[in-house]
């Protein structure tokens, strides 16, 4: 009986360079077995070389793994940096809306225009004829009551404070005695993107980085009256609203004011410039 008729056929697939491997019937690692012939008993099989298809797969496999992980790196760097530009953005805006205020003394109105005016008023406190707070304010000019006590009693009060140059009186300027028992006005100012304020006493420029707000002079109370003042700086061109007769005068007191304080006075040796300056 004949033996089975079986025939070889080599097949190389060679991809870039070749690189066959040397193999002898089933023990070809890279063996293909195909039936060609069943009913002849005859098999073909197929050796492929598999080598260069394997760099190239790896060279493919690694390519996606580097694509990969670098779409997921920019990714999470892009998460990073939006959440550092978030936090410096809110780190600003809460600094923008903080700012800083100061009292713009004898004017009606906040005259930079960086400004914005949170209310206006008249400077008031206490009277002049004897001991009380020193300090000034600017009283709104719709004060809101809370406990009301119509009675004249011994409480501290507020009073309206005037201007009164007393010994000098130089004409269309601040110092014009034209302009005494005038009520002295006051506005609140608010500087969005500012981080601090002063006043700053003997100056008509403010110091480097420093930007000015206004310009005035050094006012205070007069120094033989009892009470005790403190300086303000009033504007260099203050608003002039209204004018009393005389300090009995009391038409201007209302249910808010229950006297008249006393007239800050500037003697000619005491005539200080200063400026009132915001930090940016």
């Amino acid at each position: 009986m004949e033996s089975p008729i079986i025939f070889y056929v080599l097949l190389s697939c060679l991809v870039g360079s070749t690189g066959a491997h040397e193999c002898n019937g089933d023990k070809c690692r890279d063996g293909i077995a195909m039936p060609l012939l069943d009913k002849m008993g005859a098999t073909l099989k197929a050796h492929l070389d598999v080598t260069n298809m394997n760099n190239h797969l790896k060279a493919y496999i690694q390519q996606e793994i580097q694509e990969g992980v670098e779409f997921v790196m920019r990714n999470k760097m892009k998460k990073l940096v939006n959440a550092g530009l978030e936090r410096i953005s809110t780190t600003i805006e809460a600094r923008v809306k903080t700012g800083t205020s100061y009292v713009q003394w004898g004017r009606t109105k906040c005259t930079n225009e960086n400004t914005e005016m949170v209310y206006t008023g008249f400077v008031g406190g206490s009277s002049y004829t004897g001991g009380g707070a020193p300090n000034k304010l600017c009283v709104p000019n719709e004060p809101q009551w809370g406990i009301h006590d119509g009675r004249v009693n011994r409480s501290p009060f507020i009073g309206a404070t005037l201007f009164d140059n007393c010994d000098i009186n130089i004409k269309n300027t601040l110092f014009d005695k034209k302009y005494t028992y005038y009520v002295i006005q006051c506005a609140v100012c608010h500087v969005t993107k500012a981080t601090s304020t002063i006043m700053i006493p003997g100056r008509k420029s403010c110091y480097e980085n420093w930007k000015m707000e206004y310009h005035g002079y050094l006012m205070a109370g007069y120094p033989l009256h009892k009470a005790a003042s403190e300086y303000i700086c009033v504007d260099g061109n203050p608003d002039h609203i209204k004018r009393v007769p005389s300090w009995a005068d009391k038409s201007l007191c209302t249910r808010f004011i229950q006297d008249v304080t006393e007239p800050p006075l500037v003697h000619p040796t005491s005539m200080a410039e200063n400026d009132v300056c915001s930090l940016f």
